[in-house]
């Protein structure tokens, strides 16, 4: 084959990579005409599906987070001229995961804690009963199934002070819209908000190693 002919099937192997670049969405699709080599790589790679929220359990804290998340959407989405609206939002699926995350370790704690074998009046009657030898045991017992209780109420707290602010931040969105005022403060308190719960969210997930290794 002629150089010619070859760099006719180069620019049109080119060509191809190109439109193949520009409909992915990407930029530079222009540089890939001459140096699809380069390109070819980056388009046989698959990016990774964005990681789904979780799901929430019906019933109890699933429910309050659901209908809290819900009146902020609305909230949101009643306001046409919202300011910042992608920052919203995103911050928003930031602090349904983290409240999501929260409220399955809390569940979890009360699996742990709802078992016969850690019932703190079950264990109180242990150690009342326990000899001498085994007494530092059931002690230890009992000191670890208080520590799991300290943490569920932890995460009782975070939750009730999430969705108190979930509630205020909606009336905030009220509030703003109908008063004119800067609706860019409210995005911030939803942005600080939603990295409060993802913070705590993330410390759970640490404190729940300890959970199995505690009983």
């Amino acid at each position: 084959m002629r150089p010619l002919e070859l760099l006719v099937v180069y620019l049109m192997i080119g060509a191809g990579v190109a439109l193949a670049w520009s409909r992915s969405g990407k930029e530079g699709a222009a540089w890939a005409v001459g140096l699809w080599p380069l390109f070819v790589p980056a388009l046989l790679v698959r990016e990774a599906p964005p990681s789904p929220p979780p799901v929430l359990r019906t019933g109890g804290w699933g429910d309050r987070i659901a209908a809290a998340i819900g009146a902020l959407e609305a909230a949101l989405g009643a306001w046409d001229a919202l300011p910042e609206r992608s920052v919203c939002e995103q911050s928003l699926r930031a602090a349904s995961r983290g409240l999501g995350a929260l409220a399955e370790r809390h569940a979890q704690l009360d699996g742990v804690l709802s078992t016969p074998e850690n019932s703190l009046e079950r264990l109180a009657v242990e150690l009342e009963a326990a000899p001498v030898g085994a007494r530092p045991l059931v002690e230890a017992r009992l000191g670890n199934v208080q520590h799991l209780h300290r943490l569920r109420e932890e995460a009782r707290e975070e939750l009730e002070r999430a969705l108190a602010g979930l509630a205020d931040l909606s009336t905030r969105v009220h509030l703003a819209r109908f008063t004119g005022h800067d609706a860019r403060e409210v995005a911030a308190q939803l942005a600080r908000l939603a990295a409060a719960v993802d913070g705590a969210s993330e410390v759970a997930k640490l404190g729940d190693r300890s959970v199995d290794r505690a009983v």
